[in-house]
C-alpha cells in the first residue's frame, strides 16, 4: 500500500496536520497488551493462559473506563493489585492509556491552551515516571506529534472520518494515522 507523503506544502498548503485519534487510542492499546504479555512470560515464563488469574481481564484491559461497570472495573483493579509488582506494571500501562484518553476527550469542548497542556503533561510524567520501557516509547511517539495532537485537539474533528485521501480537503484538519503507526 502506498501512502501519500505526510508533510509537504505542494500536497496541500492549506492543510492542517493532526493526530488521528483512533491510531493514538490503538497505539496506546498496542502498548498495553505488549506491556501485560511481556509481564505475562516474565510471571509464568509462556503466553497466557485461562487458568491464569490476569487471562479474564485482559479484555477488559482494552476498554474505556466509562465502559466498564463499577463491578468490573473494581475486579479488574483487584485482580491486577493482588498479582503485586507485575499487575500494578500492567495497571500502570492501563492508567497510561485512560490518561492519553482524557487528553483526547477535549476534543470539540474548544480547549483552552492550558488545558490541553496540563492533560498532556500529566501523560507524559505518569508514562516517563513508570519506569516501564512500553510507556516511555509511547510518549516519546505522542511527544514527537505533540504539534498535531494539539492541532487535532483544537480542530474539533471529534466524529469525522479521518486518515485517507478521500477526507483530505484544503483548509481542513487531516488525519495522519498511517503515518502514526509508522512512527511507532
Amino acid at each position: 500500500m502506498r501512502h501519500l507523503p505526510v508533510r509537504g506544502p505542494q500536497i496541500l498548503p492549506q492543510a492542517t496536520l493532526v493526530a488521528d485519534h483512533f491510531h493514538l487510542v490503538q497505539l496506546a492499546n498496542n502498548t498495553l497488551n505488549l506491556v501485560r504479555r511481556r509481564v505475562t512470560a516474565t510471571l509464568c515464563g509462556r503466553r497466557v493462559r485461562k487458568t491464569d488469574p490476569d487471562y479474564g481481564i485482559r479484555k477488559r484491559l482494552l476498554r474505556n473506563r466509562e465502559d466498564l461497570s463499577d463491578d468490573k472495573f473494581a475486579d479488574m483493579w483487584n485482580r491486577l493489585v493482588d498479582l503485586g509488582e507485575v499487575g500494578e506494571e500492567i495497571l500502570s500501562a492501563w492508567i497510561a492509556k485512560e490518561k492519553l484518553r482524557d487528553l483526547l476527550g477535549l476534543v470539540g469542548t474548544g480547549p483552552a491552551h492550558s488545558a490541553i497542556s496540563a492533560k498532556l503533561f500529566a501523560f507524559y510524567r505518569w508514562c516517563l515516571q513508570s519506569g516501564i520501557g512500553g510507556l516511555e516509547r509511547l510518549a516519546a511517539t505522542v511527544g514527537a506529534w505533540q504539534s498535531e495532537v494539539i492541532a487535532a485537539e483544537r480542530a474539533s474533528l471529534k466524529g469525522r472520518a479521518s486518515g485517507g485521501a478521500a477526507g483530505l480537503l484544503p483548509g481542513r484538519a487531516k488525519g495522519i494515522g498511517a503515518a502514526l503507526e509508522e512512527a511507532s
